[in-house]
């Protein structure tokens, strides 16, 4: 290899010798620095970040005189942009200054379905030089533009976890291949037309979607095409919203299974449930579920849970729960009965009937029911009543009654018996 103080050798050989030798590059202080890739818009412009290095010694012929050439093609290398020439294959501008270094250029409206190996040619009136390393320009058809063309949007941070209350920024960024063209950001939900989007975590916003879209202009054709990215938020808050829920719901009768659930929302998810009844904690119960497979008046009460996660905690409305009788939603219940003839054995009869009725259903656990016998005679005539008292043992009903006179011959016009809960 010739060594830096031989390099000044004839434009045409050092133009061969990086044609056919392009392993062997004639010094290792030429040497250009471009990306490997530049995609760029149908319509739109592109933009070719570019620079390079010299030996020290040719450095005094950098001068005003020199020009970018780009050369595209691995074989060919058909000249399609001069910095110096009016007219040229590709339209473009060299907008670094070469005695800088700087041979970034901006390709404008590009032709669609192009790609192809592009070389920088450095050319001055003592100095040309072709640089070895190449840069791939992809310019896709447009149906293939929107999915493939430019990278999504980056959002930062690329996943999200925080406290409720928290400050979140999110950072979004987006490719701009063309400078004159460049993209509008937009953040969605919201209307914030920034790169940076702030606001206060909330548990609201727990799942939520966030989008930041990228709006390219193409102004040579007058068109616009949408890229789009987005993040899931993550926000760590305690137990919210606690309630306590009946099944089934509506009247809850003695006999029956009823469950009360214990609900909240919270992130992470609850770790644990209390339960309390009139104000005491039931230690004995610690998941979501308070479950009572035969209902009995027994577990009337007032409960409320509390829901806990490693954040808090949080407790629900108190709910007042009421097992009631089966046949009887109020107090009393009233049965009424006529009879043909009236004797003592028939007010034995009709007590012990409406006692019984009642005692032999699914009724209340009650421990003595009253009933009452009135005895109704001629118009607007009515005697003290007969009372009757009953206890149930077992099932079985035992009547004593009390009468204030015989009744046995006495015309009468109604008899009503009315049984009273306890």
């Amino acid at each position: 290899q010739s060594s830096c103080s031989e390099s000044r050798i004839q434009e045409d050989y050092l133009e061969l010798l990086t044609l056919l030798l392009p392993s062997a590059r004639p010094c290792q202080h030429w040497a250009v620095d471009m990306p490997r890739q530049v995609v760029g818009l149908g319509s739109s412009c592109v933009l070719l970040p570019c620079s390079f290095t010299l030996p020290p010694e040719f450095e005094p012929q950098l001068d005003r005189s020199c020009q970018a050439v780009w050369k595209r093609g691995s074989w060919s290398r058909t000249q399609v942009f001069h910095s110096g020439a009016a007219a040229n294959l590709l339209q473009g501008n060299l907008t670094g200054n070469l005695q800088e270094r700087d041979c970034t250029t901006v390709f404008y409206n590009l032709p669609p379905h192009h790609y192809d190996d592009y070389y920088f040619r450095l050319e001055c009136e003592t100095l040309k030089f072709n640089f070895y390393d190449m840069l791939w320009m992809n310019v896709p058809f447009p149906p293939l533009v929107t999915p493939d063309a430019l990278p999504k949007p980056t959002v930062s941070p690329f996943r999200l976890e925080v406290e409720e209350g928290s400050q979140v920024t999110l950072n979004c960024s987006a490719a701009a291949p063309c400078p004159s063209e460049a993209p509008v950001l937009d953040w969605s939900p919201g209307t914030l037309m920034s790169s940076v989007m702030s606001f206060s975590a909330s548990h609201l916003h727990n799942g939520a979607t966030v989008s930041c879209s990228a709006l390219y202009r193409r102004a040579a054709v007058d068109t616009e095409l949408l890229y789009e990215t987005s993040l899931t938020l993550r926000v760590l808050f305690p137990p919210k919203n606690t309630s306590v829920q009946v099944d089934p719901p509506g009247v809850v009768l003695e006999g029956s299974s009823v469950s009360l659930l214990c609900e909240s929302r919270s992130n992470p998810a609850v770790t644990h449930y209390s339960w309390f009844r009139d104000g005491q904690e039931r230690t004995e119960v610690r998941g979501a579920i308070l479950v009572w497979e035969v209902a009995n008046h027994n577990h009337s009460g007032a409960y409320h849970c509390e829901a806990w996660n490693q954040l808090g905690q949080d407790k629900s409305d108190t709910f007042q729960l009421d097992v009631q009788c089966e046949y009887m939603t109020l107090d009393v219940e009233k049965d009424n009965f006529r009879l043909k003839s009236l004797d003592s054995l028939s007010i034995l009869y009709i007590c012990m009937l409406l006692v019984n009725r009642s005692l032999q259903r699914r009724y209340c656990q009650i421990k003595h029911v009253f009933v009452t016998v009135q005895l109704y005679f001629l118009p607007h005539v009515r005697i003290p009543s007969i009372f009757c008292m009953c206890w149930r043992f077992d099932h079985i009903s035992v009547g004593i009654f009390s009468f204030i006179r015989d009744t046995a011959s006495v015309s009468y016009e109604s008899i009503i018996c009315e049984a009273f809960r306890m």
